[in-house]
């Protein structure tokens, strides 16, 4: 009766152990990845991701290729993403800060010369039901040809290019060179 038990036990802690580790290993791990530390002067900015830095950071993303990565941080007001897309496969995707799949553009959905992103906070239930809240959300969505209400206050953008030829290399660079990734300014 006793190895009965503590084997139950045993499968119980097991068990616990792997809930928690489904649950919060994650956020952890992705926050560990993140390439930038979360100092506030470095939200909100588009920074070219080094090979290794990508390689560690975003495994799934094989093969040469360009990446950068962006902080979203809306505590500080709307973000706006803006870019001028190369003629090449391209895909800017967004993250939650626990590595959950938000938003994905790519060059297929978006085919124009220039992109403009706008990322704002999602109102929450309150000011849903009693209409306050952020009455600049009318002028976003009417200035940007993407509006994107985000629940959590931070997020993370990603921009991919990936190329089979390495000279190609350099239109990527100068692609996430020339893109933006800032608080937009109230007009």
């Amino acid at each position: 009766m006793g190895r009965l038990f503590w084997t139950a036990m045993a499968l119980i802690g097991a068990g616990f152990v792997h809930i928690c580790f489904v649950l919060f290993a994650p956020v952890g791990m992705f926050r560990a990845l993140s390439p930038l530390e979360t100092d506030a002067s470095q939200s909100n900015k588009l920074v070219l991701l080094s090979p290794d830095t990508r390689r560690t950071m975003l495994p799934a993303l094989r093969g040469p290729g360009v990446a950068a990565y962006c902080d979203i941080d809306l505590t500080q007001g709307a973000v706006s993403i803006v870019m001028r897309p190369p003629q090449t496969y391209w895909s800017l995707s967004v993250f939650s800060q626990g590595g959950r799949q938000l938003y994905a553009l790519n060059e297929r959905q978006a085919d124009t010369e220039e992109i403009a992103i706008e990322f704002k906070r999602a109102p929450g239930l309150l000011e849903q039901l009693s209409g306050t809240g952020d009455e600049e959300g009318v002028s976003i969505i009417d200035s940007a040809a993407w509006s994107v209400e985000l629940k959590d206050k931070h997020a993370y953008a990603v921009l991919w290019i990936p190329y089979g030829d390495p000279m190609f290399a350099k239109i990527g660079e100068e692609t996430v060179k020339a893109s933006t990734c800032a608080v937009k300014k109230k007009a």
